[in-house]
């Protein structure tokens, strides 16, 4: 498993909470991931664990941004599940998540605390 984190390059328009206690709820949601350029997971302030797992067929470019994201560009997530992209309590990003598919539809599972 590789585990993708955070840099300012790529997700640098959130914010990072300071946060001591544990994470004590979970939520998993399927979402199909288009050839267009769309949200994958919300602005969420009190996000302290992201990880977002390519569970399709086809690549997947997800960004940490308020725009748009472009095939080839950002985070590549690998199909069949290879490459989860993953924050944990080193570095919390609270901003909106946005995604596009190589090929569609795509599936990306998401689990956030």
């Amino acid at each position: 498993m590789v585990r993708q984190f955070l840099n300012d390059i790529e997700c640098g328009e959130g914010t990072l909470p300071t946060r001591d206690t544990p994470i004590t709820a979970f939520t998993s949601t399927t979402y199909s991931i288009t050839s267009t350029s769309s949200q994958v997971v919300a602005a969420n302030s009190a996000r302290r664990y992201l990880r977002i797992q390519n569970i399709g067929n086809s690549p997947v470019y997800i960004s940490c941004t308020t725009g748009t994201v472009a095939l080839n560009r950002g985070i590549r997530l690998g199909s069949s599940a290879t490459d989860p992209f993953e924050i944990d309590n080193t570095k919390r990003y609270t901003g909106k998540v946005v995604g596009i598919a190589a090929s569609s539809p795509t599936r990306v599972t998401v689990i956030q605390g």
